[in-house]
């Protein structure tokens, strides 16, 4: 297995606790973070990853548009976004650029281990 995870987030405390999950997951993740899509570019240009995982709110570029990006350099990336504030467009946009899973923040250990893999496995 050993799948390859991004997560884009800017909140430090979801980064931390995402990333010591999924690394210390049964599957083996490996886990690279992201607090900005400027560092996300970054990560995505220069290693190939399995899973990006992605907050809508982000302060420089909101999620949405980022992806929308993201589908353009790689359309196959397996996608599962993550939101404290989720809005009907924003959903709307993400069915349409064909994003796996939807998670609203707090989440569980169990909520976020099973949308990753249901995220991988789709």
């Amino acid at each position: 297995m050993n799948e390859r995870i991004l997560i884009v987030d800017d909140e430090p405390e979801v980064l931390r606790l995402c990333s010591r999950v999924l690394s210390e997951a049964d599957q083996g993740y490996t886990v690279a973070t992201a607090r900005s899509t400027e560092q996300a570019r970054r990560h995505l240009d220069s290693r190939e990853f399995d899973l990006l995982i992605l907050d809508i709110q982000l302060p420089q570029e909101d999620g949405i548009s980022f992806l929308r990006h993201v589908r353009e350099v790689q359309p196959g990336l397996p996608t599962m976004l993550i939101s404290g504030y989720p809005d009907v467009s924003a959903v709307i946009d993400s069915i349409r650029l064909n994003v796996r899973q939807f998670v609203c923040k707090p989440f569980t250990v169990r909520a976020l281990l099973d949308a990753v893999e249901a995220s991988l496995r789709a």
